[in-house]
């Protein structure tokens, strides 16, 4: 699975909830691991895949202002 382009490592078309679910349940069973970074950084990709789908029904050009 390596794969030079991406620094060895090859990229998987796998969505991205399967794998914080797969990250989530080794988690659980990890024992030599910071798991409150983890869980940190995987609270953090929810709330900005979140983020991004609450902005995407905006137009283009929201936030800009009123353009007066």
């Amino acid at each position: 699975m390596k794969d030079m382009e991406n620094g060895g490592i090859k990229m998987s078309k796998e969505p991205i909830k399967a794998v914080i679910d797969r990250c989530r349940f080794r988690i659980d069973r990890a024992l030599d691991c910071n798991i409150a970074d983890v869980i940190r950084l995987i609270e953090e990709t929810e709330a900005a895949q979140y983020k991004n789908k609450n902005t995407a029904s905006y137009p283009v050009w929201h936030g800009y202002g009123s353009g007066d």
